[in-house]
């Protein structure tokens, strides 16, 4: 009895197996066709931030600020000042004891000059800048004063007490003026604008 090779594959089940593959792969390739192809975002491109960093500006313009020199100067005699003021306190001490030594007394008068010497450097140096020259002039008067004062007690020979006693009084009197002074230094230190004392009177009020 022969056998056909082919009955196998031709049996119903086969068949029915084989169509519904072919079925599968149809239906799968109608789907791809149908799905919609995905379109690159043609949007307009974000613009580009601005950089946050902002360059600083000066709150104060460089042309209405004193130079270094001159805040130097004026940081100086404000110390000199203070040293000044200590001498006159000592000084008052020296001529109001029972009994006043002149050598105590021309020691201190000494001090005053040696500091003035200081004071009078930084004084001049106000002078090259016009907002402060009225202040230099007036600390280089005062300051020339009271050395012109302690010259003429110094003079004076040690055995006369009472004009060391005299000279130091003189001295304190004048070194009392160091506080309108120190006003007017710290006033350019703070930035106010120097009125030399001519300009200062009170004007006469307009109708």
């Amino acid at each position: 009895m022969r056998f056909n090779r082919l009955s196998p594959i031709a049996s119903p089940e086969s068949v029915a197996s084989i169509l519904v593959g072919l079925l599968a792969v149809v239906i799968l390739a109608s789907q791809v066709i149908a799905a919609p192809v995905a379109q690159p975002s043609r949007g307009p491109s974000p613009e580009p931030t601005a950089s946050a960093t902002t360059t600083p500006t000066a709150s104060v313009s460089a042309s209405s600020q004193l130079g270094p020199l001159i805040v130097s100067s004026l940081q100086t005699m404000l110390i000199i000042n203070q040293r000044l003021a200590t001498a006159s306190d000592d000084l008052a001490k020296a001529v109001a004891v029972r009994t006043p030594v002149a050598e105590d007394i021309a020691a201190i008068l000494r001090r005053i000059n040696s500091d003035m010497a200081a004071g009078t450097d930084a004084a001049n140096r106000l002078l090259a800048e016009p907002r402060t020259a009225a202040l230099g002039n007036a600390l280089v008067a005062f300051y020339a004063k009271v050395a012109a004062q302690n010259a003429q007690t110094l003079g004076t020979s040690i055995r006369v007490v009472s004009a060391y006693v005299d000279g130091g009084k003189k001295v304190i009197r004048i070194l009392a003026g160091l506080g309108a002074l120190d006003k007017r230094i710290q006033a350019a230190l703070d930035g106010a604008p120097e009125v030399s004392p001519a300009a200062s009177g009170a004007a006469s009020p307009s109708p």
